[in-house]
């Protein structure tokens, strides 16, 4: 079975992904909030043309790659969304695999193949229709092309790693803080000469200095590229600015002493106990995005020294090390983290920890601990299941809500209401409002309440001027309402 997949891990790979995938869509009920804006851009760029497609969302070119697959292949925006993800999905596992086989070459890749495709927090957004995926899948690839242009100094390999980092920006901006950082890993390369360190940084932004400076000319003198696209990079990266990071935690600090501290004397200290409980957060996140038995298993390994370091391992850390202080800055602009933001840097570590994990398995095997082994096998099998099965309450009320009002609905009536997945399934026709004086003005109205929203329900049971045509629930009592609104 080892040589199996060591000699088809490609296919393997592959195929296994996808199995993975499509499962997960097929399971899931209703797409993400996030998905309808993504959605919705496509849309309005497939009718209104770019610059409208910018203003709606103003990092579109994801939902401009769902739009090109819709064009290519004919199917529905949501479908074609599904296919880039499929693809996306397949391309970080195989990506994953191929760095791993670089940097641990006698390592067996069963164990790589076995991490990726049952790691929680990267199956976490599986069969989701998110940018993410994209971002990631590229930028391993262009990690691997790094990693390759390190070994053989190839100047193609230099040109795919920036082909692939500009990919990857397309999908998410903070891939520029790669592209700009990554290179000056050659610094450190103190046994070099500097004119060998100068060359090589070159030739890895051989293609995205000139690049550089055509977007900036654009930018400069062409009107319809910077209102349409090029103005909305900067507020993509606002909160990696140094200026941005020091307002943000500045507001925030002074909040946190004004209404949370207690005492005048304690409020000296509010930019330490602010910064430091950031930081236990960010820190506890990150542990447990990666899995807190994957972090035993490298401590473990690192004491023990079971697996020495080599160059190409030096230069994992340091993508590490970029990826954490994104994540930092974002922290300390935004001060909050989704897992989401972390799905990257638990990717790079897990590149680390395959060896550790194999010489685990090796220990069992050797020392033909048939208990310890099953133990192996079925923790692998268990966080497979977690995420194959899922048993959270679904909201395929909020679907079929809109499919009733559908087919109700009569040429020049207008719905309002309350949750973006609403506008989806109604084909945009419903607008999100936020107050019954806007809700007054249609003549139906799509609520998704909780039931620890049910006084609303309750306030517009009393008023006579809306009447509850059709109700749908889940499991944990929430509601799909749809009201009609007299005029």
């Amino acid at each position: 079975m080892a040589r199996f997949i060591y000699q088809h891990h490609f296919i393997v790979t592959v195929l296994l992904s996808l199995v993975i995938s499509i499962w997960t869509i097929a399971t899931n009920d209703i797409i993400a909030r996030d998905s309808v804006l993504y959605l919705k851009t496509a849309q309005y760029f497939l009718d209104n043309g770019i610059e409208v497609a910018f203003d709606t969302y103003n990092w579109a070119f994801y939902s401009l790659f769902i739009a090109f697959i819709h064009q290519i292949t004919h199917l529905t925006l949501e479908h074609s969304a599904y296919l880039n993800t499929l693809i996306m999905e397949a391309l970080c596992c195989v990506t994953f695999i191929k760095i791993v086989h670089l940097i641990h070459p006698k390592k067996a890749l069963w164990i790589a193949l076995l991490f990726i495709l049952t790691f929680p927090i990267f199956n976490e957004y599986r069969g989701g229709i998110l940018r993410g995926s994209g971002f990631w899948a590229f930028s391993l690839i262009a990690l691997y092309q790094f990693l390759l242009f390190y070994q053989s100094g190839h100047i193609h390999h230099a040109l795919f790693w920036q082909i692939a980092i500009f990919i990857a920006f397309l999908f998410r901006p903070e891939a520029l803080v790669f592209a700009f950082l990554a290179p000056f890993y050659f610094i450190f390369l103190l046994q070099q000469s500097w004119r060998w360190r100068l060359r090589q940084i070159l030739l890895l932004n051989s293609l995205l200095y000139p690049l550089g400076l055509i977007l900036i000319s654009l930018f400069l003198f062409s009107s319809e590229i910077k209102t349409g696209v090029l103005h909305h990079l900067p507020i993509q990266l606002d909160y990696l600015l140094i200026q941005k990071v020091s307002a943000s935690f500045s507001i925030a600090t002074e909040n946190f002493a004004k209404y949370v501290l207690p005492f005048d004397y304690s409020k000296k200290y509010s930019t330490l106990i602010l910064s430091s409980g950031l930081l236990m957060m960010l820190f506890y996140r990150i542990i447990s995005s990666f899995g807190f038995i994957y972090t035993g298993i490298a401590i473990q390994g690192i004491y023990k020294k079971q697996s020495s370091f080599n160059p190409l391992h030096w230069i994992i850390i340091y993508f590490i090390g970029i990826a954490l202080l994104i994540v930092i800055v974002f922290v300390g602009s935004r001060l909050f983290i989704s897992p989401r933001y972390l799905v990257l840097l638990s990717l790079l570590l897990g590149l680390l920890v395959i060896p550790y994990i194999e010489t685990i398995y090796q220990q069992f095997k050797i020392s033909k601990n048939r208990f310890a082994l099953k133990l192996f096998y079925g923790y692998f099998i268990l966080i497979s299941l977690h995420h194959l099965v899922s048993i959270s309450a679904k909201k395929t009320p909020i679907k079929e809500a809109s499919f009733y009002f559908n087919e109700i609905q009569q040429q020049g009536e207008t719905v309002a209401c309350n949750e973006p997945r609403f506008e989806y399934y109604t084909h945009f026709s419903c607008r999100i409002v936020t107050t019954w004086q806007e809700a007054a003005r249609h003549d139906y109205l799509l609520l998704w309440l909780k039931p620890k929203q049910f006084n609303i329900k309750a306030i517009l049971d009393q008023d006579k001027t809306v009447k509850l045509i059709t109700s749908f629930h889940n499991k944990t009592g929430s509601e799909a309402l749809l009201y009609s609104i007299a005029h």
